[in-house]
């Protein structure tokens, strides 16, 4: 981000992190600057302990400009494209950053060693479309992700949204019966945390970009 602003003379910086650990580096580091945004969705609870509630939303100049979406263990699909089309995608739009940069971690997937969320590969490749969509110059960059079986399926789809491919020739198998597994749609208190952390610093965020 601070190389962008040198050497590409952008104003605007969003990074969105979807690592199934908490931004904590990245938030420090812009934590008191309201040209940078960061949204983290992350596992709640899991690592830095005590990092990445809803709560921390940046100070002074950057207040509202750190978003934190604390997910419970077990979310999944549903809960994750409800982050993006409530919080994520409205956040980004209001900002107009010019540079989009994406910690693309793998870890939130079903089959991760250590995280205990449940996206599947299908579901990041649509969370990817929907960043691109916004046609704003993006960069994505694997963080991480430690099923050596699900990881590349998951890299795959991120790829392909990037390219504009709407069909894969390479069909994930598993995906199919991770979808069917219990609670993988939005639950209502999965929709509470996303709603509070809207409410909460989201919305004040989008209103301060609009009124600039």
């Amino acid at each position: 981000s601070r190389s962008a602003w040198q050497t590409l003379g952008v104003e605007r910086v969003a990074i969105v992190d979807y690592d199934v650990h908490h931004g904590n580096g990245t938030q420090q580091a812009f934590l008191e600057d309201d040209s940078v945004l960061f949204i983290s969705i992350h596992q709640d609870g899991l690592y830095p302990l005590n990092s990445g509630s809803s709560d921390e939303q940046g100070t002074g100049r950057g207040k509202h400009y750190t978003i934190n979406v604390p997910l419970p263990p077990g979310s999944g699909v549903g809960a994750y494209e409800y982050a993006f089309s409530k919080l994520v995608i409205p956040t980004l739009t209001a900002f107009r950053p010019d540079l989009l940069l994406v910690s693309s971690g793998f870890d939130a997937s079903y089959l991760d060693p250590l995280g205990t969320m449940m996206v599947t590969a299908e579901c990041f490749g649509r969370l990817a479309k929907s960043l691109v969509d916004l046609e704003v110059p993006a960069v994505f960059v694997h963080e991480g992700g430690y099923s050596e079986n699900h990881a590349p399926f998951c890299g795959l789809r991120v790829v392909e949204a990037m390219c504009g491919l709407s069909e894969s020739p390479v069909k994930t198998t598993d995906d199919g019966e991770a979808a069917l597994y219990a609670y993988q749609a939005l639950q209502p208190w999965q929709k509470a945390i996303v709603d509070e952390s809207y409410s909460s610093n989201a919305a004040p965020c989008i209103a301060r970009c609009e009124s600039k």
